[in-house]
């Protein structure tokens, strides 16, 4: 970690820091990948955080003292740290800081990022409350970039467990077999859970908002065209006119394609039959998915690698028509789609 501890002392909002040392051989194996894969470049954003803020907000939240911190992880679009707390058990606190060279913002408005960051609290709070999925508590939030930490953030429960793939490759087939059982388990449970609209949960009791993008997809879909969607055909449309508009932005700018005026034409008329196309019969099948149900976000004991514990990181999860169903895959596919028929087909007898 000497590499971070350097950079942190060079410059920081809240004086000199000096990291914590993982204990547990699965944290210290995260740790060192990410000391291994910040560039030196990045590694100064870490420098713009006031993590003394951070650790008191810990401190007030949970009514523990907060005696240290260190990063453990990062994905495209956070940074996650471990708060030790006095007494334990730790926290986590993912903050919206970007360490990749991939620039989020070119991806997303602030305003579509806030709201994705606030959708993430909302479903979080309603899988706990309406799912035994273990997913992480959330004790507080704030959305607001320019806070006294330096970012936008969330203090959660910590999983405290490897991902799924730690352990992959030395459990047998048939425990491997189980751990998939259970997890088609999980999705069955989202499956069973019907909403009367497509978006983005809002609140822990399911109110559907607009939906918010996808980390994972990718989607023209944009204000003022985000729903929520009452029908399979305004869901359809929605992206039909946000593919337009995109088109049509071309266009104005003078940088269109050879086709985009064709594009849009064909788009008009699309719509004409999508909104001509009769009512969906029966009750709305709409249904949350997450949006990165794989290994990586799976956790398991670090005791046990066959023992599930976890499911974390529901950024840019939505409520989506059933049909819609593009996010199920976790490692070894012919095993997963045969488990998911069998696990489906037992819920049905």
């Amino acid at each position: 970690m000497q590499g971070i501890q350097k950079s942190i002392e060079v410059a920081t909002r809240d004086g000199h820091i000096s990291w914590s040392s993982p204990q547990e051989p699965w944290l210290i194996r995260l740790n060192e990948h990410f000391d291994h894969d910040i560039a030196d470049e990045r590694r100064l954003h870490l420098a713009s955080l006031n993590l003394t803020a951070l650790q008191r907000q810990a401190t007030i939240v949970s009514g523990r003292n907060c005696t240290g911190i260190y990063p453990l992880g990062k994905g495209g679009y956070n940074t996650v740290f471990v708060l030790e707390m006095e007494g334990g058990p730790d926290l986590v606190a993912r903050l919206g800081l970007f360490l990749w060279n991939f620039v989020p913002t070119l991806k997303f408005s602030p305003d579509e990022t806030n709201h994705r960051f606030l959708c993430e609290v909302a479903t979080l709070a309603y899988v706990r409350k309406h799912t035994t999925i273990p997913v992480p508590q959330v004790y507080h939030h704030d959305a607001d970039p320019n806070n006294a930490v330096g970012a936008r953030y969330m203090i959660m429960e910590m999983i405290a467990g490897p991902h799924m793939g730690y352990g992959w490759m030395k459990i047998s087939p048939e425990a491997r077999r189980t751990l998939l059982t259970e997890i088609v388990g999980w999705e069955r449970q989202l499956l069973d859970i019907r909403f009367p609209m497509s978006g983005s949960i809002v609140d822990e009791d399911g109110t559907i908002g607009p939906m918010c993008l996808s980390s994972r997809l990718t989607s023209n879909l944009r204000a003022p065209h985000t729903g929520p969607f009452a029908s399979s055909a305004e869901y359809i449309a929605g992206h039909c006119r946000s593919t337009q508009d995109k088109y049509k932005e071309q266009l104005a700018r003078g940088d269109a394609g050879r086709y985009t005026a064709y594009a849009v034409e064909w788009l008009s008329l699309a719509l004409e039959g999508i909104m001509g196309l009769p009512e969906d019969d029966g009750a709305p099948a709409f249904t949350l998915f997450h949006d990165e149900f794989g290994m990586g976000h799976i956790h398991v004991s670090p005791a046990d690698p066959t023992k599930l514990i976890g499911l974390i990181d529901w950024e840019g999860s939505r409520v989506c028509p059933v049909w819609d169903h593009r996010n199920y895959c976790i490692v070894d596919v012919d095993m997963v789609n045969k488990v998911q028929a069998e696990v489906m087909d037992s819920a049905e007898m």
